[in-house]
């Protein structure tokens, strides 16, 4: 139900938005995300419909703060649906994302009060959310009760230690490879991951509007055995050409070795500067163990894992994998 509030004078109406799908909405939510991010490229109807309509675990649960006044849209923020294997057990969740305050309406403390808001009209129990916030997002979301989990690092490969390895996996552009992918057998080695399937990596990745993707398959007697998503890029800052590891699964944990090989020899041809990834950087984890053997260094660079739920979560992290595909963050 819609919630009215008064702040500094003005009233505010809180709610759910019903009608994402419709042209006016669409108009108003790009205005917004221009006016809180700026003028990127990527900004359009298209983009917008992809992000939060055609997901396949179904459409974004947009709330907005609106004016009462001009019905302008002050604050929006957005929970995106996916299922969560979650010790052996698959749940609903949502992933936390563009959470948005116009500049004209900054300093009312509006963040927080729709971030309360929204999660008490969404998570239900035995629901989790998760969410990456920024250096500046971080307080507001630990007002309304999120749990700080330990940071996720960026772990990284240079060119001076790459090395051509001979391997059964192979980068393709064609996403079809994978639909015969059995994804149920990942799951067994995480206590806590998003689950994938065909239907979702085409929609996050093939169909994706904003960036584009390769995946690296590793076949055994034509079998899809694992497989990774990466993305190729010159960042702006450092001018390095990088390869960046989104997310990958595997079947049994040394077939995870080939995909790796894989990787790197794509890395040489193209003339990489460096390959690198995300990664809790638990020293029991196997899976971080396994990128330490290979040269990987963890990074200075972190960012926030948090996660809000009705119920404290153990940071039991050493078998968790969460991986940037799971936020879009560039």
């Amino acid at each position: 139900m819609p919630q009215h509030l008064s702040i500094k004078d003005k009233t505010f109406i809180f709610q759910k938005e019903d009608s994402i799908d419709s042209a006016s909405f669409c108009e108003e939510y790009l205005k917004l995300y221009s006016d809180c991010f700026g003028n990127r490229s990527y900004i359009s109807e298209k983009w917008f419909k992809w992000s939060n309509i055609d997901n396949p675990y179904g459409k974004n649960n947009i709330y907005t703060v609106r004016n009462f006044e001009n019905n302008e849209i002050a604050a929006s923020y957005t929970l995106s649906p996916f299922m969560l294997n979650f010790n052996n057990t698959s749940i609903h969740g949502y992933l936390c994302c563009n959470v948005m305050t116009s500049p004209s309406y900054t300093g009312m403390g509006l963040f927080t009060q729709i971030g309360e808001y929204a999660l008490k009209n969404s998570i239900l129990l035995n629901e989790i959310a998760l969410g990456i916030p920024n250096e500046s997002a971080i307080k507001g979301h630990l007002k309304v009760g999120w749990q700080v989990m330990s940071n996720l690092f960026f772990i990284e490969k240079r060119k001076a230690d790459f090395i051509q390895k001979k391997t059964d996996a192979y980068v393709t552009e064609n996403i079809s490879e994978l639909e015969n992918y059995d994804f149920s057998l990942f799951n067994k080695h995480s206590n806590f991951n998003l689950q994938k399937n065909y239907l979702f990596l085409q929609w996050r990745y093939a169909n994706n509007p904003k960036n584009k993707y390769q995946f690296v398959v590793l076949k055994t007697n034509n079998i899809v055995k694992g497989y990774a998503v990466i993305k190729t890029y010159l960042d702006e800052i450092t001018k390095l050409n990088k390869v960046h590891i989104v997310e990958y699964a595997y079947h049994e944990l040394d077939q995870l070795n080939m995909i790796l090989y894989a990787i790197e020899n794509y890395a040489i041809g193209i003339h990489s500067d460096l390959i690198n990834t995300w990664s809790f950087c638990q020293e029991e984890s196997l899976v971080y163990k396994l990128f330490i053997e290979k040269n990987y260094k963890q990074m200075g660079d972190s960012n926030y894992c948090i996660i809000y739920a009705n119920t404290e979560i153990k940071k039991e992290l050493s078998n968790w994998q969460i991986m940037l595909g799971d936020n879009d963050v560039y």
